[in-house]
């Protein structure tokens, strides 16, 4: 009788996993799975669409959050192939010698393997949209690694199929056909698959493997390298206090969310009273409020001593209102926008909340914290500044300043930085600017990238000629106002690529401290070092300037890749509105 239960009980046990395998056979030859992991993937930009964004604020949101992870894979280069080949050859001999030899655990294998790849196919798919809009072939790592593990799963799914390696063989053996449609549909599906694999991988594979060679590494003491001189204290205001009443203004936009960020160099450990810091402002570019994209410029820049200020201005306005046979202008490198005016005005009224709130006389919100880690008396000097922007906010620069000048603003020290620079308001329009009235001392940096797609180089030479000839009054020293290319150069592992989005903290890697905070490491401790201030060091500031001007190639040279290769570098182009563009145009045209 017991015999006879345990019977009944084991062929129910194989009933239930005959009925689970059928279902699972199902599910996996219907490749539902595959696509259930490709929506899972493509999960967090599906969400962010659903919010409201559009598909390009959706992708750069993505790219932003997981950017530091691609990078980091660069640190894997010359472990991920044997990794990889490992993992692979264990699952295989798992099956083999423990003797898994059950259709339901093979089952259950082609179900994870099927997720994976659908998973690794949205990546993909994210990636090549990343690429043509973002990377620019800068993040090698990424495409290596989903190629290589989609075509590992590729190959590990034709060896859990039999069925169909069986009739492959007899089709090769006989030399006909024995395949029915569902074997013929999967081999077109695994060749597609591979195909894809490959293609990702395969142009990866040199740099991946650790035998390519590696970028110019920048050293202890070098402009650039990140070591700052004094630690940095951030403290946050709001832009309003209250509702903002700005043209185009956006009426779900109660103005909350929109703040000054003011970086604060902490030199209280110092026993003078009374210290004079110089002042910097940054401009961030079109959707570049958030702090945390310009965090390393914003902290480089503080770390000399100089008060930083980084204030939030609105990219998307509501022109709904605007007439629907408004002409949209671009002549000169400026444009007839209509939102030039919110958003000068808004960068404007957040730099003077920042000074308000840093007025010790005055009691000013932020003055105990001044106080708390400057000292008693600081006064933060205006007369001293290093003013610059980004894109939408290197055109915003030219507003913001022509107002700063007429109330002395750089008058003692004066140092502008254009990045990647795009349109400021046309002629005829007082938004424009004047640029007549730079100081003799003013130095500039108006800088190119050779892979930015995003803004028109045009835009940043018109605008070099306007600082460097005072808007066609009297010229500046032509080795105070330079215009700089950076090239981009692809020889060896990471690549380094020229791209509109260098600036970006969370794509910081050593290309852009050769290329980029070199730069603005220089720029901040030329301001700072002036005999006027507290942190005035004549020995830096001549260092500084010695950088800046290119002596000895120190800035434009770039060094060798490790196999001593040189890097294709800095391009210092003169009069760059009398020179041919890439394509061979010309700029006045």
């Amino acid at each position: 009788m017991v015999s006879r239960l345990r019977f009944e009980k084991v062929c129910q046990n194989i009933g239930r996993g005959d009925g689970l395998r059928d279902k699972l056979n199902r599910i996996v030859s219907t490749r539902l799975l595959i696509l259930f992991g490709f929506f899972i993937g493509f999960g967090p930009v599906i969400a962010l669409l659903f919010s409201g964004m559009n598909i390009e604020d959706a992708l750069f949101d993505f790219a932003y959050y997981r950017i530091e992870s691609a990078l980091s894979l660069r640190q894997l280069e010359g472990y991920i192939i044997p990794l990889g080949l490992i993992l692979f050859t264990a699952k295989q001999l798992i099956f083999e010698k423990t003797k898994i030899t059950e259709k339901i655990s093979r089952d259950i294998s082609l179900v994870i393997t099927q997720l994976l790849l659908g998973y690794f196919l949205a990546f993909s798919t994210l990636y090549l949209l990343l690429d043509f809009s973002f990377f620019f072939g800068s993040v090698a790592s990424m495409p290596f690694v989903l190629g290589f593990f989609i075509t590992l799963l590729v190959i590990d799914m034709v060896l859990s199929n039999n069925e169909l390696i069986d009739a492959v063989k007899q089709s090769c053996k006989e030399k006909k056909s024995f395949l029915n449609k569902t074997q013929i549909i999967a081999i077109i599906e695994v060749g597609l698959l591979l195909a894809a694999g490959l293609a990702l991988a395969l142009p990866n594979t040199w740099d991946m493997s650790g035998f390519a060679a590696n970028q110019p590494e920048i050293k202890s003491g070098q402009w650039g390298n990140m070591e700052p001189q004094y630690a940095v204290i951030e403290a946050t205001i709001p832009v309003f206090t209250s509702q903002p009443e700005f043209q185009y203004w956006p009426s779900d936009d109660d103005g909350s969310d929109w703040n000054v960020h003011i970086f604060i160099p902490s030199i209280s450990d110092s026993q003078l009273d009374s210290k004079q810091l110089g002042v910097a402002i940054l401009l961030h570019g079109y959707g570049g409020a958030d702090i945390e994209v310009y965090r390393d410029t914003l902290e480089l820049i503080a770390s000399h001593g100089l008060v930083t200020i980084f204030p939030q201005y609105i990219s998307d306005l509501d022109l709904s209102s605007v007439d629907s046979d408004f002409e949209l202008i671009y002549e000169e490198g400026g444009s007839n926008h209509p939102q030039h005016q919110t958003r000068y005005d808004m960068a404007w009224l957040g730099i003077n909340r920042a000074i308000s709130a840093l007025n010790i006389t005055s009691g000013g919100e932020l003055a105990e914290v001044l106080q708390q880690h400057t000292g008693a008396n600081t006064t933060i000097d205006m007369t001293n500044l290093w003013i610059g922007g980004h894109s939408m906010g290197g055109g915003t620069t030219f507003s913001v300043l022509d107002r700063g000048l007429e109330l002395g603003w750089g008058s003692s020290s004066l140092q502008i930085s254009l990045e990647a620079s795009w349109v400021h308001a046309q002629q005829g329009n007082p938004l424009r600017g004047n640029m007549s009235n730079l100081p003799d001392h003013t130095w500039a940096q108006i800088t190119e990238y050779s892979s930015d797609i995003t803004v028109h180089p045009c835009q940043a030479r018109w605008q070099h000629s306007r600082i460097w000839q005072r808007d066609s009054t009297i010229a500046l020293n032509d080795s105070q106002v330079q215009y700089l290319r950076i090239e981009s150069d692809y020889y060896g592992f990471p690549r380094m690529i020229a791209s509109h989005y260098i600036q970006a903290s969370f794509i910081h890697d050593n290309f852009a401290d050769l290329a980029y905070y070199s730069r603005i490491d220089a720029q901040a401790a030329r301001i700072a070092t002036q005999p006027q201030l507290f942190t005035a060091d004549s020995q830096l500031l001549i260092s500084a300037q010695s950088f800046l001007v290119d002596e000895n190639q120190q800035m434009t040279d770039l060094g060798q890749w490790s196999d001593g290769t040189q890097v294709n570098g800095i391009t210092m182009i003169e009069d760059p509105l009398s020179k041919p563009i890439v394509d061979g145009t010309y700029c006045t045209n």
